[in-house]
C-alpha cells in the first residue's frame, strides 16, 4: 500500500520511512503547525474545510440536488476530501485541523508537550499528529525514561469521529496512522463525532482524555515495577501454562506438539530479550518479570499467526482488537501480574 502521503512535519531529525515531508530537528510547537497568519504551516495542515450540497447528473444533462447529502471541500484549494463514494449528512459538523489539534493541546495544559510529527494523507482526508508529555516520564529503570505519547486523528470524509489516545506507534503516513488506530486500547480513547455540538463534546472529552493518560501512565509504571521482580523457571512455566493450556493425557500428538512449541516460542523470546536489553534483566543476568511480560508481546507479534506467515494475517492476527494474539497479549498483562504478584498500581 503506497503511503499516501500529502504533507507533514517530523521532529527530532528523525525524517519518515518515505523521504517527504519537512525535518525539523528537535520538537516543534502548536503555533509554527498553525500559524495565526493562516499560512499552511510547517505540516502544510494549517487549512479548514466546508461543507457543499451534491448534484446528480441526469442523463439530459440536468443536475439534481440530493437532499441531506454533502461532500467536504478543503478551503484554499477546493479539493473533495469525501472520495471514494462518501459523503456526509446535514447534520455533519466540521472539526478543523487546529481545533482537533487545539483540543489536544487544552486537555494536557498541565503538561509541557512536545509535539513529534503532524501530517495530512489520502488527500487531507486524514490528519494525525503525536506529541509527547516529558514531564510525564516514567523511569522503567533509572536512567531509563520512558514518556507518554498521546495520538490525534481527524478524518474529513465522513469515515470516522476524531479521535485522541496514548500510542506507541510514530505515524508518518496512511500505513502507521492505521496501525495507531489498529493497535490502540479502545478504553483509554477519547471519540468526539461530527455531530450534534462538536464544541460541547471536545469540553466534555477533556476529563475523559485525562483519565486515559492516567491509565496509560500506571501501566507504563507497573511496567517499572516488573523490573525489580526476577522470574524463575517455575513461574514462567506458571505463565505458559496459563496463556496456552496443557495438553490433556489424551491428548494428539499434534495438539501436544503446539501446546510444546507455543512454550519453546515464548522462553526464546524471553532470552532473545535479556540479550537484546540486558539492563531489564534480574540481577545475576536471569529474567525478571518484565523480560517475560515483553517475551509475551514480541512472541505474539512476531512468532505467532496464522498458518502461511502472510504479513496481513500477522498484522490482523496481532494488532487488531479482534484477533487472536490482541486478545493473548491482553491476557498477559493479567498472567504476568498474578503469577508475579504484581497488580497494576492505582491510579494518582
Amino acid at each position: 500500500m503506497p503511503s499516501l502521503f500529502e504533507s507533514g512535519v517530523f521532529g527530532k531529525g528523525i525524517p519518515a520511512w518515505h523521504g517527504q515531508g519537512n525535518v525539523v530537528e528537535g520538537t516543534f510547537d502548536f503555533d509554527s503547525i498553525f500559524p495565526a497568519d493562516g499560512t499552511p504551516g510547517i505540516a502544510g495542515i494549517n487549512w479548514g474545510v466546508r461543507k457543499r450540497p451534491l448534484f446528480v447528473q441526469l442523463e439530459n444533462g440536468t443536475f439534481v440536488l440530493q437532499p441531506d447529502t454533502f461532500g467536504v471541500v478543503r478551503d484554499g484549494d477546493d479539493a473533495i476530501l469525501t472520495h471514494n463514494g462518501r459523503s456526509v449528512g446535514g447534520g455533519y459538523d466540521e472539526i478543523l485541523n487546529r481545533d482537533a489539534f487545539a483540543f489536544l493541546r487544552d486537555s494536557m495544559e498541565d503538561h509541557t508537550l512536545q509535539w513529534e510529527t503532524a501530517i495530512s494523507v489520502d488527500g487531507g482526508a486524514t490528519v494525525a499528529g503525536i506529541v509527547a508529555l516529558p514531564d510525564s516520564g516514567i523511569d522503567i529503570l533509572k536512567g531509563d525514561r520512558h514518556f507518554l505519547y498521546l495520538t490525534v486523528v481527524t478524518t474529513h470524509d465522513g469515515s470516522g469521529s476524531m479521535k485522541v489516545f496514548p500510542t506507541d506507534v510514530r505515524v508518518v503516513c496512511a500505513n502507521t496512522v492505521a496501525a495507531a488506530l489498529s493497535s490502540r486500547d479502545r478504553s483509554l480513547t477519547v471519540n468526539v463525532r461530527h455531530s450534534g455540538s462538536t464544541a460541547n463534546k471536545l469540553s466534555e472529552s477533556k476529563r475523559i482524555l485525562q483519565s486515559a493518560t492516567a491509565e496509560y501512565q500506571r501501566f507504563l509504571e507497573w511496567q517499572g515495577r516488573l523490573t525489580d521482580v526476577s522470574a524463575s523457571a517455575k513461574q514462567v512455566e506458571e505463565v505458559a501454562a496459563q496463556l496456552f493450556g496443557t495438553a490433556p493425557k489424551d491428548a494428539s500428538d499434534r495438539s501436544k506438539t503446539i501446546i510444546d512449541n507455543k512454550v519453546l516460542a515464548l522462553k526464546q523470546a524471553i532470552r532473545d530479550d535479556i540479550a537484546l536489553l540486558p539492563q531489564y534483566a534480574a540481577s545475576g543476568g536471569g529474567a525478571s518479570a518484565y523480560n517475560v511480560f515483553n517475551g509475551i508481546t514480541s512472541v505474539v507479534d512476531h512468532t505467532f499467526g496464522e498458518q502461511g506467515g502472510e504479513s496481513r494475517q500477522r498484522f490482523q492476527y496481532a494488532m487488531l482488537p479482534q484477533g487472536t494474539g490482541t486478545k493473548l497479549k491482553n491476557q498477559g498483562i493479567d498472567v504476568v501480574a498474578d503469577v508475579f504478584g504484581v497488580p497494576l498500581v492505582a491510579v494518582k
